[in-house]
């Protein structure tokens, strides 16, 4: 059963396709995955769900995918060389997402292994867009949930 898609912008959202799982290594491009406009292949994080994230009944509380989310832009962007401390320390210059559109499929439970895809859709002077997913890893693959 497929999970929850987000998509998540910082000048608005783009639709994000059905992007395939893929089994590459967290940082590796997804294999047969749509490239965007700025043709960047999807970062991939691995996270885990802990009690933390969920609600009493053990599944994840929806406003903790944002979070999910932010976590993988964060690395995504360490990936490419941005660390936003110094970026903030010597530009003055931040990262702030001013829009959001979420989608939600399935629920992710407790010590599910969670697969967060960053996808750069459009890239501007001082904006960009990007496309996020998260997929619920089972034994015989993976299901969006997020």
């Amino acid at each position: 059963m497929p999970a929850p898609t987000h998509r998540d912008a910082t000048v608005g959202a783009a639709p994000a396709g059905a992007a395939p799982p893929g089994l590459a290594q967290p940082g590796q491009p997804v294999r047969g995955a749509v490239h965007s406009a700025v043709q960047t292949p999807p970062y991939l994080l691995n996270l885990r769900v802990y009690w933390e994230d969920t609600d009493a009944g053990g599944v994840v509380f929806y406003a903790n995918y944002l979070k999910f989310f932010e976590r993988a832009r964060t690395e995504w962007l360490r990936h490419l060389g941005v660390e936003q401390q110094a970026l903030r320390d010597n530009t003055g210059a931040m990262f702030v997402v001013t829009d959001t559109q979420v989608s939600y499929h399935a629920p992710a439970r407790l010590d599910d292994q969670l697969r967060i895809t960053v996808e750069l859709r459009a890239q501007g002077t001082a904006s960009m867009t990007l496309a996020q997913q998260a997929w619920r890893m089972e034994s015989y693959g993976a299901h969006c949930v997020y």
